[in-house]
Order: structure tokens, then C-alpha cells, then sequence
């Protein structure tokens, strides 16, 4: 009896082997695009009614620049 033949039966070929690659590839890209895209927002005005507004904290330690 030869032992090799025994676990051939179960390898899987190299052709099958880049279609379970390229099909969990697909199936990845799909699962990761797909949700995302359903449940995202559709503004009907591109405008934002209000913007970023920055200003200092007033209880934050002042630095002095002695440069020299």
C-alpha cells in the first residue's frame, strides 16, 4: 500500500485553491462596501448648515516663545 495516494483524496487542487481565494476576496469586498453604502445619508443640499468653530481654551497654560 502506498501512504501518499491516501491524502491526495482530500488535497484540494491548485486551480480551486484561487477560486476559494478570489471568491473570499470578493465576498470581503462586498461585505465591507455593500452595508456601508445602504445605510449612508443622502443630503438633499450640499451646504452644511453650520461649520467648524474653533476658539481657545481659556484655562489652558499660555506658552512664551523665548526664542533667543
Amino acid at each position: 500500500m502506498n501512504s501518499n495516494n491516501s491524502g491526495e483524496k482530500n488535497k484540494i487542487k491548485r486551480r480551486n485553491f484561487f477560486y476559494y481565494i478570489g471568491a473570499a476576496a470578493v465576498t470581503a469586498l462586498v461585505a465591507t462596501k455593500v452595508p456601508f453604502s445602504l445605510f449612508k445619508k443622502e443630503k438633499d443640499s450640499p451646504q452644511r448648515t453650520s461649520s467648524i468653530k474653533v476658539k481657545e481654551n481659556p484655562y489652558a497654560v499660555k506658552r512664551s516663545s523665548n526664542n533667543g
